[in-house]
């Protein structure tokens, strides 16, 4: 073998040789960047709120949680109240977690919370971050949806003092529907003033178990103190709207 054609053997398999490594960094490359581009996935333990005692008796009664997992993608999954749910989301990026009550599909107001400031800071289960999902949540969540749905940012508003304020002026936020509130914050017009209870009448409701649909409310007996407005109950196996005006007469449909 002469030595030129030697030279152009060596030559030939140090290239090669080169190419390959030059491959194997650019692989690594790419795998480097997709791992830093992907989203960092935080596994959490939901602990889920116990029944009401005015709603203990509602056939079939469980949460419908909804939440959006670390792809973005919207998730929902049911689970018994007073159980855990295990899900993932993207770490940090907040979101409106939801627990929605249904008795035989039949939607009550719910819980939640608002991730991740309502994480349980250095509390876990099972080596999992908690977070323990509640009623004045679920009317934080609810509006925080409803802002989201509308292309507002929720982060612009405390809504967490907001649903602690509103507690601290009456007894049931849910006074105040939630779509009222998000209109009001987007408008400016928000005052917490919205928020105070009302003169209330007495009731006779039809003759039967009836769940107030707020889980602030008390278990109800046969004559319930109601404000003006529309409001709605649950039985075992029916439902009932009652129409209530500003002189305290009142009407009902049950279906």
């Amino acid at each position: 073998m002469g030595l030129a054609h030697a030279r152009t053997l060596y030559m030939k398999a140090n290239h090669g040789l080169i190419f390959g490594l030059v491959l194997a960094a650019v692989s690594l490359l790419l795998v480097a960047c997709e791992q830093i581009s992907r989203p960092s996935s935080h596994a959490l333990r939901l602990a889920l709120p116990v029944t009401p005692a005015a709603w203990t008796f509602l056939p079939e009664l469980e949460l419908e949680v909804s939440w959006r997992d670390e792809k973005g993608v919207h998730v929902v999954s049911r689970a018994p109240l007073g159980g855990a749910l295990t899900i993932t989301v993207e770490r940090g990026l907040p979101q409106a977690i939801l627990a929605l009550p249904l008795s035989r599909d039949r939607a009550l107001r719910p819980a939640g919370i608002l991730y991740p400031e309502g994480l349980e800071r250095g509390e876990t289960e099972g080596g999992i971050d908690l977070c323990r999902l509640n009623w004045q949540g679920g009317y934080a969540a609810r509006v925080w949806r409803l802002l989201e749905s509308g292309g507002v940012d929720p982060c612009s508003f405390d809504l967490t003092r907001l649903v602690g304020e509103a507690q601290a002026r009456c007894s049931d936020p849910w006074i105040v529907d939630p779509s009222e509130v998000a209109r009001c914050l987007v408008a400016s017009s928000f005052r917490l003033s919205l928020y105070k209870d009302r003169d209330s009448f007495p009731v006779i409701l039809p003759d039967s178990a009836w769940a107030p649909e707020s889980p602030f409310a008390p278990t109800i007996d046969s004559i319930v103190s109601l404000p003006t407005g529309l409001w709605r109950f649950l039985g075992s196996q029916t439902e009932l709207l009652v129409s209530v005006d500003e002189q305290g007469e009142f009407a009902f449909v049950r279906f």
